[in-house]
């Protein structure tokens, strides 16, 4: 089970709890079966305000994405001429089979030691990094969280994706390794005292959203709704569909 994004227009909009907020050094996990490319990058999830999702805000943001050509990237800007990244080559394939991707960064300026990218449990190689000039990193507070794509929908991931899961510290590579085993609740098994949101996706029913470790939130059937440019309060899932 899984939900479907259909690119342009989708979004799983989380929005900007207190309890998501400047939670660096983090670990972010996803499961995803791409089925198309997206035209230039697809959020996988974020935290990024895009324009006509309210006010664009540049610092402060992050984004784990996956590229027209495969390579998945995590990307931090401190400042609106200043942040940290890390690009791994292409190796996401875009037919439908299920893979595992993930990426940590432990709250540092350099991007090629303080930024990890995992694909199926193991570090790819990566073609560039980028180092922050500003060494001390803008708050994402004015970031609303959202999975699939950014606030505007503009940079969307096209294809399935289930088992999204944000750890509150960087995971050792044996732990990226166990949530890279094709086991649904994984993430509750990985370091739980850690697990700061857990997004199943393969039923209404999993939890609603809650403060404290292991929240999680029920994007039940009565928020699938129409395009939400514009939105500024409530999480909801729009243009996604349930598999």
């Amino acid at each position: 089970m899984a939900y479907k994004c259909a690119g342009t227009n989708s979004v799983i909009y989380i929005g900007s709890p207190s309890i998501y907020t400047d939670k660096q050094p983090f670990t972010l996990s996803v499961w995803v079966a791409p089925v198309g490319a997206p035209p230039v990058t697809g959020n996988l999830i974020c935290k990024q305000r895009g324009i006509g999702g309210g006010a664009p805000v540049v610092n402060g943001r992050w984004s784990f994405s996956i590229d027209s050509i495969g390579k998945i990237s995590f990307t931090k800007l401190f400042a609106a001429n200043s942040g940290v990244a890390k690009n791994s080559v292409a190796i996401v394939t875009t037919n439908g089979v299920p893979q595992h991707l993930a990426a940590w960064w432990n709250g540092g300026s350099n991007g090629a030691v303080d930024i990890k990218l995992f694909y199926n449990g193991s570090e790819p190689a990566f073609i560039s990094s980028t180092s922050a000039l500003i060494l001390a990193a803008s708050s994402d507070v004015n970031q609303p969280l959202c999975i699939s794509s950014d606030s505007a929908m503009t940079r969307a991931f096209i294809g399935f994706i289930s088992e999204v899961a944000w750890y509150s510290t960087t995971l050792e590579n044996y732990e990226i390794a166990q949530l890279a085993t094709p086991i649904h609740g994984m993430p509750r098994q990985v370091r739980p005292d850690r697990l700061l949101g857990y997004w199943p996706m393969n039923e209404f029913a999993e939890g609603a959203l809650v403060t404290g470790d292991s929240a999680t939130l029920n994007l039940s059937s009565n928020n699938l709704c129409g395009n939400p440019i514009g939105i500024t309060t409530g999480a909801g899932v729009y243009n996604v569909s349930y598999y």
